[in-house]
Protein backbone atom coordinates (compact mmCIF):
# COMPACT_ATOMS: atom_id res chain seq x y z
CA UNK A 1 0.00 0.00 0.00
CA UNK A 2 1.22 3.60 -1.02
CA UNK A 3 1.19 6.54 1.17
CA UNK A 4 -1.36 7.67 -0.64
CA UNK A 5 -3.34 5.23 0.03
CA UNK A 6 -2.65 4.77 3.53
CA UNK A 7 -4.05 8.28 3.96
CA UNK A 8 -7.00 7.28 2.50
CA UNK A 9 -7.38 4.80 4.58
CA UNK A 10 -6.95 6.62 7.12
CA UNK A 11 -9.87 8.72 6.50
CA UNK A 12 -12.07 5.89 6.58
CA UNK A 13 -10.86 4.54 9.67
CA UNK A 14 -12.70 4.54 13.03
CA UNK A 15 -12.03 7.23 15.59
CA UNK A 16 -8.74 5.86 17.45
CA UNK A 17 -7.07 4.82 14.48
CA UNK A 18 -3.46 5.62 14.60
CA UNK A 19 -1.69 5.71 11.35
CA UNK A 20 1.53 5.87 10.31
CA UNK A 21 3.42 8.77 9.59
CA UNK A 22 3.41 10.14 6.81
CA UNK A 23 5.75 12.06 4.14
CA UNK A 24 3.98 14.55 2.64
CA UNK A 25 6.59 15.03 -0.28
CA UNK A 26 5.59 11.71 -1.49
CA UNK A 27 1.93 12.19 -1.10
CA UNK A 28 2.13 14.95 -3.01
CA UNK A 29 4.48 13.93 -5.73
CA UNK A 30 1.51 10.45 -6.14
CA UNK A 31 -1.29 12.98 -6.53
CA UNK A 32 0.60 14.87 -9.06
CA UNK A 33 1.52 12.10 -11.18
CA UNK A 34 -2.43 11.39 -11.06
CA UNK A 35 -3.47 14.67 -12.13
CA UNK A 36 -0.18 15.43 -14.63
CA UNK A 37 -2.68 15.23 -17.12
CA UNK A 38 -4.64 18.86 -16.82
CA UNK A 39 -2.01 21.42 -17.24
CA UNK A 40 -2.13 25.33 -18.36
CA UNK A 41 -0.05 27.24 -21.22
CA UNK A 42 -1.15 28.84 -23.67
CA UNK A 43 -3.66 28.47 -26.91
CA UNK A 44 -2.80 27.73 -30.71
CA UNK A 45 -2.79 28.90 -34.58
CA UNK A 46 -3.31 27.13 -37.45
CA UNK A 47 -1.24 24.84 -39.49
CA UNK A 48 -3.72 23.95 -41.93
CA UNK A 49 -2.60 25.30 -45.24
CA UNK A 50 1.02 24.47 -44.37
CA UNK A 51 -0.32 20.55 -44.03
CA UNK A 52 -2.15 21.17 -47.23
CA UNK A 53 0.93 21.70 -49.24
CA UNK A 54 3.20 19.33 -47.74
CA UNK A 55 0.84 16.55 -48.44
CA UNK A 56 0.46 18.01 -51.74
CA UNK A 57 3.79 17.73 -52.84
CA UNK A 58 4.28 21.55 -53.04
CA UNK A 59 7.66 23.07 -51.36
CA UNK A 60 7.66 23.57 -47.63
CA UNK A 61 11.07 24.62 -45.44
CA UNK A 62 12.21 21.76 -43.40
CA UNK A 63 19.01 21.58 -33.82
CA UNK A 64 23.53 21.10 -31.69
CA UNK A 65 22.80 17.13 -31.16
CA UNK A 66 21.42 16.43 -27.58
CA UNK A 67 21.52 12.85 -26.72
CA UNK A 68 19.13 10.20 -28.73
CA UNK A 69 15.94 8.97 -26.45
CA UNK A 70 15.43 5.17 -25.79
CA UNK A 71 13.74 3.55 -28.45
CA UNK A 72 10.03 4.03 -28.63
CA UNK A 73 7.04 6.77 -27.74
CA UNK A 74 8.84 8.94 -24.58
CA UNK A 75 7.37 9.15 -20.90
CA UNK A 76 5.80 11.92 -19.73
CA UNK A 77 8.66 14.49 -18.44
CA UNK A 78 8.06 15.54 -14.55
CA UNK A 79 6.04 18.76 -14.06
CA UNK A 80 4.49 20.72 -11.21
CA UNK A 81 1.74 20.08 -9.36
CA UNK A 82 -1.29 21.79 -11.07
CA UNK A 83 -4.40 20.56 -10.81
CA UNK A 84 -6.63 24.33 -11.12
CA UNK A 85 -6.65 24.17 -15.06
CA UNK A 86 -6.91 22.14 -18.25
CA UNK A 87 -3.42 22.58 -19.88
CA UNK A 88 -0.94 19.74 -21.22
CA UNK A 89 -2.55 16.34 -21.87
CA UNK A 90 -0.71 13.36 -22.08
CA UNK A 91 3.06 12.47 -22.74
CA UNK A 92 5.88 15.05 -23.50
CA UNK A 93 8.00 13.97 -26.17
CA UNK A 94 11.86 14.53 -26.55
CA UNK A 95 12.65 15.56 -29.92
CA UNK A 96 16.18 14.52 -28.98
CA UNK A 97 17.90 17.82 -30.31
CA UNK A 98 18.73 21.17 -27.93
CA UNK A 99 19.45 24.48 -29.15
CA UNK A 100 21.00 27.14 -26.53
CA UNK A 101 20.97 24.12 -23.28
CA UNK A 102 17.40 23.99 -23.89
CA UNK A 103 15.87 20.67 -25.10
CA UNK A 104 13.63 20.78 -27.84
CA UNK A 105 10.14 19.43 -26.83
CA UNK A 106 6.58 18.59 -28.81
CA UNK A 107 3.38 18.23 -26.40
CA UNK A 108 -0.52 18.88 -26.53
CA UNK A 109 -2.69 21.32 -25.03
CA UNK A 110 -6.10 21.81 -24.13
CA UNK A 111 -8.27 24.55 -22.77
CA UNK A 112 -10.83 21.65 -22.90
CA UNK A 113 -10.07 18.64 -22.23
CA UNK A 114 -13.58 16.80 -22.55
CA UNK A 115 -13.58 18.77 -26.20
CA UNK A 116 -10.20 18.02 -27.99
CA UNK A 117 -11.99 18.03 -31.77
CA UNK A 118 -12.23 21.86 -31.34
CA UNK A 119 -9.41 22.27 -28.66
CA UNK A 120 -6.13 20.25 -29.58
CA UNK A 121 -3.05 22.10 -30.12
CA UNK A 122 0.19 20.82 -30.50
CA UNK A 123 2.87 22.57 -29.41
CA UNK A 124 6.68 22.54 -29.94
CA UNK A 125 8.25 24.43 -26.72
CA UNK A 126 11.72 23.84 -25.64
CA UNK A 127 12.64 22.66 -21.82
CA UNK A 128 15.83 22.95 -19.77
CA UNK A 129 14.44 21.27 -16.48
CA UNK A 130 11.87 19.22 -17.48
CA UNK A 131 9.41 20.74 -15.54
CA UNK A 132 6.00 22.66 -16.70
CA UNK A 133 6.71 26.19 -15.56
CA UNK A 134 9.76 26.05 -17.21
CA UNK A 135 8.30 25.25 -20.79
CA UNK A 136 8.99 27.75 -23.29
CA UNK A 137 6.31 27.49 -26.29
CA UNK A 138 7.98 27.96 -29.54
CA UNK A 139 5.42 27.12 -31.96
CA UNK A 140 1.64 26.84 -31.88
CA UNK A 141 -0.03 24.70 -34.11
CA UNK A 142 -3.30 23.05 -34.36
CA UNK A 143 -6.39 23.23 -36.92
CA UNK A 144 -9.37 25.67 -37.09
CA UNK A 145 -12.35 24.56 -35.77
CA UNK A 146 -13.59 21.08 -35.30
CA UNK A 147 -12.06 17.76 -36.85
CA UNK A 148 -8.92 17.98 -34.79
CA UNK A 149 -9.13 14.19 -34.17
CA UNK A 150 -10.67 12.78 -37.51
CA UNK A 151 -8.26 10.57 -39.30
CA UNK A 152 -5.04 11.96 -41.27
CA UNK A 153 -2.74 14.28 -40.79
CA UNK A 154 -3.15 17.30 -38.47
CA UNK A 155 -1.40 20.67 -37.44
CA UNK A 156 1.62 20.07 -39.72
CA UNK A 157 4.11 23.07 -39.17
CA UNK A 158 7.42 23.42 -41.76
CA UNK A 159 11.14 23.80 -40.18
CA UNK A 160 12.19 26.58 -40.36
CA UNK A 161 14.98 29.09 -39.08
CA UNK A 162 13.24 30.67 -35.95
CA UNK A 163 15.51 33.44 -33.93
CA UNK A 164 18.45 31.99 -35.50
CA UNK A 165 17.82 28.30 -34.21
CA UNK A 166 16.39 25.13 -36.11
CA UNK A 167 13.14 24.09 -35.93
CA UNK A 168 12.18 20.34 -37.37
CA UNK A 169 8.69 19.46 -39.34
CA UNK A 170 6.47 18.92 -37.03
CA UNK A 171 2.32 16.70 -36.64
CA UNK A 172 0.19 14.82 -35.27
CA UNK A 173 -1.22 12.14 -37.29
CA UNK A 174 -4.57 10.18 -35.86
CA UNK A 175 -4.79 6.15 -37.14
CA UNK A 176 -2.79 3.37 -37.08
CA UNK A 177 0.13 4.31 -39.23
CA UNK A 178 3.15 2.66 -38.60
CA UNK A 179 5.24 4.65 -40.75
CA UNK A 180 5.46 8.27 -41.94
CA UNK A 181 7.63 9.24 -44.72
CA UNK A 182 8.67 12.97 -46.85
CA UNK A 183 10.34 13.43 -49.30
CA UNK A 184 13.83 15.63 -49.36
CA UNK A 185 13.34 18.29 -52.51
CA UNK A 186 16.76 18.79 -52.16
CA UNK A 187 17.95 15.47 -52.86
CA UNK A 188 15.12 13.69 -54.08
CA UNK A 189 15.33 11.30 -51.06
CA UNK A 190 12.96 9.36 -49.10
CA UNK A 191 13.05 10.70 -45.54
CA UNK A 192 11.18 8.80 -42.52
CA UNK A 193 9.59 10.93 -39.39
CA UNK A 194 10.05 9.48 -35.89
CA UNK A 195 7.24 8.89 -34.33
CA UNK A 196 5.81 8.77 -30.54
CA UNK A 197 2.13 7.46 -29.21
CA UNK A 198 -0.26 10.10 -28.08
CA UNK A 199 -3.46 9.60 -26.11
CA UNK A 200 -6.17 11.77 -24.30
CA UNK A 201 -9.02 11.17 -22.05
CA UNK A 202 -11.18 8.85 -23.91
CA UNK A 203 -9.85 5.23 -25.94
CA UNK A 204 -10.44 6.83 -29.09
CA UNK A 205 -8.28 10.00 -28.27
CA UNK A 206 -5.30 8.36 -29.82
CA UNK A 207 -2.29 9.75 -32.07
CA UNK A 208 1.16 9.93 -33.03
CA UNK A 209 2.99 13.13 -33.10
CA UNK A 210 5.58 13.08 -35.44
CA UNK A 211 9.00 14.69 -36.54
CA UNK A 212 11.54 14.87 -38.93
CA UNK A 213 15.19 15.02 -37.80
CA UNK A 214 17.07 18.34 -38.17
CA UNK A 215 20.41 19.54 -37.57
CA UNK A 216 20.66 22.56 -35.19
CA UNK A 217 22.29 25.44 -37.15
CA UNK A 218 22.02 24.71 -40.48
CA UNK A 219 19.02 25.38 -43.13
CA UNK A 220 15.74 23.22 -42.27
CA UNK A 221 15.29 20.64 -45.30
CA UNK A 222 12.12 21.36 -47.97
CA UNK A 223 10.12 18.20 -47.75
CA UNK A 224 7.29 17.67 -49.61
CA UNK A 225 4.69 14.61 -50.25
CA UNK A 226 4.09 13.26 -46.83
CA UNK A 227 2.74 10.42 -46.68
CA UNK A 228 1.75 7.54 -43.93
CA UNK A 229 1.52 3.75 -44.16
CA UNK A 230 0.04 1.07 -42.05
CA UNK A 231 1.62 -2.35 -41.14
CA UNK A 232 1.45 -3.88 -44.74
CA UNK A 233 2.81 -0.79 -46.25
CA UNK A 234 -0.36 0.56 -48.09
CA UNK A 235 -0.90 4.23 -47.94
CA UNK A 236 -3.00 5.29 -45.59
CA UNK A 237 -5.96 8.33 -45.51
CA UNK A 238 -3.90 11.89 -45.45
CA UNK A 239 -6.57 14.77 -44.80
CA UNK A 240 -7.21 15.54 -41.48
Amino acid sequence: MTQLEELKDAMHSPPDFRPAPMDLQQVMASGGRMRRRRRLLVGGASALTVAALLIGGNQLAGGSTFPTPAAGPSAPLPSAVNSSAPGVLGAVIETGRQAEGRRWILYVETVDPDNLDETLTLILGRTKTGTIDDFRPEIESNDPGAGRMAPGFHAVKAGRLLNGRTTPTFGYYVGDATRITARDATTGKTVEAKRAAWSGFAPTEKAQIFWFDFTEGRPPATLTDLTAYDANGSELHVAG
